[in-house]
């Protein structure tokens, strides 16, 4: 049998810092669409604002899972639909499905959105 060799250049750990930072980078997105159904949800007096929550949430989800898919998994997605169902008093599953549907399609279409232009990527999303 082979003595066993000593690996001069081993990976380094990550710091707790950087394992932080990453974890942030990550839940950043789904953090401030949970800000947005919170702020769009409660009694704030904002004219318009339960009717705007749809909207905003399905534009973040088509937006993160476009250009940071890592920041909006389809997990963080059912989440926040099932979240926003139980705020806004909605039958429970079907804003968890549109916005599935969203993140589905703009994850598939990916690729081919990337290479147009931004408002061009807005365009299509409209």
């Amino acid at each position: 049998m082979p003595p066993m060799q000593w690996d001069p250049s081993p990976e380094p750990q990550d710091t707790l810092g950087q394992r932080l930072d990453s974890a942030a980078r990550h839940l950043l997105p789904s953090f401030i669409a949970v800000l947005a159904i919170i702020v769009l949800s409660a009694p704030l007096g904002l004219p318009g604002a339960a009717e705007l929550l749809p909207p905003i949430m399905i534009g973040s989800v088509f937006f993160w899972s476009l250009w940071r898919p890592s920041g909006m998994p389809a997990l963080n997605v059912f989440i926040l639909g099932i979240f926003m169902d139980l705020i806004g008093f909605t039958p429970l599953g079907v804003s968890a499905f549109i916005l599935l549907l969203v993140h589905g399609l703009a994850s598939y279409t990916r690729f081919g959105l990337m290479r147009l232009n931004f408002l061009l990527v807005w365009g299509v999303f409209g």
